[in-house]
């Protein structure tokens, strides 16, 4: 099973990579996530039914599946601001859930909370903040977003990689993350340097002082996985699972949520 884990240990996030069926089977391309690491998942998910036939429940479920694909896998429109729209489709999502919810009877007071959450997010482009959606009161150094936080993970993961796959020491894989991954700079705090921030990712990550909960989740799972599996790995795996830990994070870093937000002001959504 560590075969096919290597890459996947990144909290609420997939990351494809190469896993042999086996030590010495074929290679295949498989996308995992931490929260079902025993299980694959792929672009396409197929709900598995049982020789009966399906349920009504089993049919809402499929539907909810389809559905939240279509909300997240449409593609984005070349004129749309990107972050306005992924919270359109973050609304549209929830709405979904909260119909499905209604219609399974899971009760209305459930599928409520879906609704307003979805309602409360649709305000926000019209500077309109929900109690609930407000920040709280900071005192001393403001803290990094989650996002953020899971990326730098990311990267002091690859990091570990390179040193197990042999590399002597933690500045030099320092040193080479930064010269071939550049864009990891998009993951600084203003005023700090791409080497020295990666070193300081990685120290956290193994030495347990990361505060961001989810991050920290990562960071943990992480660890535990490299330290019980490492030996099952060649010099040139880790190599190349280092390279993609460091690869899944500049991609993610460039993706919406690292887009300057764009004032502008929108008419809510009807659903």
């Amino acid at each position: 099973m560590a075969f096919g884990m290597l890459d996947a240990l990144a909290h609420n996030g997939l990351v494809i990579f190469n896993s042999p069926r086996g030590p010495n089977g074929p290679q295949c391309q498989e996308e995992v996530t931490i929260a079902s690491r025993k299980k694959s998942l792929t672009d396409d998910v197929r709900i598995p039914w049982p020789e009966q036939p399906p349920s009504q429940l089993d049919k809402e479920v499929a539907s909810l599946v389809v559905e939240l694909q279509k909300s997240f896998r449409t593609p984005s429109s070349d004129d749309a601001d990107p972050i306005a729209e992924l919270q359109d489709r973050r609304v549209c999502a929830l709405m979904r859930v909260a119909k499905f919810l209604k219609t399974i009877r899971a009760g209305n007071d459930v599928a409520k909370e879906f609704a307003d959450l979805a309602a409360a997010l649709n305000q926000l482009p019209s500077g309109i903040i929900h109690p609930t959606l407000m920040s709280g009161r900071l005192s001393g150094r403001r803290v990094d977003r989650s996002d953020v936080w899971r990326l730098r993970v990311l990267t002091a993961c690859g990091l570990e990689c390179l040193m197990r796959s042999g590399v002597r020491t933690r500045s030099l894989a320092a040193r080479y993350a930064a010269k071939k991954f550049p864009d990891l700079r998009n993951l600084l705090r203003p005023g700090t340097t791409l080497e020295s921030s990666l070193l300081s990712w990685h120290n956290a990550v193994l030495k347990g002082k990361i505060t961001e909960p989810v991050a920290s989740g990562s960071a943990r799972e992480f660890c535990k996985f490299i330290e019980e599996n490492a030996a099952q790995f060649t010099p040139k795996r880790l190599k190349v699972a280092g390279d993609r830990y460091l690869r899944s994070a500049v991609r993610q870093a460039s993706e919406l949520l690292f887009v300057r937000i764009k004032t502008k002001t929108r008419k809510p959504l009807e659903h």
